[in-house]
């Protein structure tokens, strides 16, 4: 189902469903301790830092999508 909602969404955006797509869900061990012992602008330069290096390992016409909660 999630894979048929994806290749909708695509079809929509880009014209065409999906040749491949890759779903990635990260969760950051102890976070939230980084916020609490360094503070919020910190843990947002550690999400900053951590998409970067996300960025740079996908392929150059990957989308990347953040969804922060």
């Amino acid at each position: 189902m999630v894979r048929f909602i994806a290749d909708k969404r695509c079809a929509v955006q880009f014209g065409k469903p999906s040749s491949g797509m890759t779903f990635m869900l990260f969760d950051v061990d102890r976070f939230n301790s980084i916020n609490d012992t360094f503070g919020h602008h910190i843990g947002d330069q550690t999400i900053i830092e951590i998409v970067r290096r996300i960025e740079v390992a996908l392929p150059n016409k990957a989308v990347l999508i953040e969804s922060v909660s």
